[in-house]
């Protein structure tokens, strides 16, 4: 039969027990002889629940201005590093698998990558030739500032 869900990790009760009396005329104990915490339920852990994954904006990063688009699992993505490319990924929990594409005077060159999405919303990871992820080296990505907007006087 399955638990029931209780709000609680677990609940302590202090009990104290009486003290007998001593010999007629004796004063008896002014504090308890003992007292001992009693679990009556437990319940396992609790889990909070997975942060929402943000994705997607303007992003600075190790070579240059990234474009990120999240459409469900999709990501879609622009770049402007060496002469300009996109890539596609799949989000699966907090990485993104990811194939790049550059074109170069007619020649496209491909590879792949993973990044993983930190606590701070930044993207960490690497990128590779081919079928590889990794060989190209490390590729981090970080929110852009937003723009601010200046009033001329």
């Amino acid at each position: 039969m399955p638990r029931p869900w209780l709000p609680f990790a677990a609940l302590t009760v202090t009990v104290a027990l009486a003290v007998a009396p001593g010999p007629a005329g004796a004063e008896a104990p002014s504090t308890p002889l003992r007292t001992s915490p009693t679990v009556i339920a437990t319940a396992g852990p609790t889990r909070a629940p997975a942060p929402r994954l943000v994705l997607g904006g303007r992003y600075d990063s190790t070579y240059g201005t990234v474009e990120l688009t999240r459409d469900g699992d999709q990501v879609f993505g622009r770049y402007e590093c060496c002469g300009k490319g996109s890539l596609r990924g799949r989000i699966v929990g907090r990485r993104v698998f990811y194939t790049w594409r550059e074109d170069h005077a007619g020649e496209a060159a491909t590879g792949h990558g993973v990044w993983t999405l930190g606590a701070d919303g930044r993207l960490t990871g690497t990128w590779g030739w081919g079928k590889r992820d990794d060989d190209g080296g490390a590729w981090d990505l970080w929110q852009a500032p937003r723009p601010t907007s200046a009033i001329a006087r």
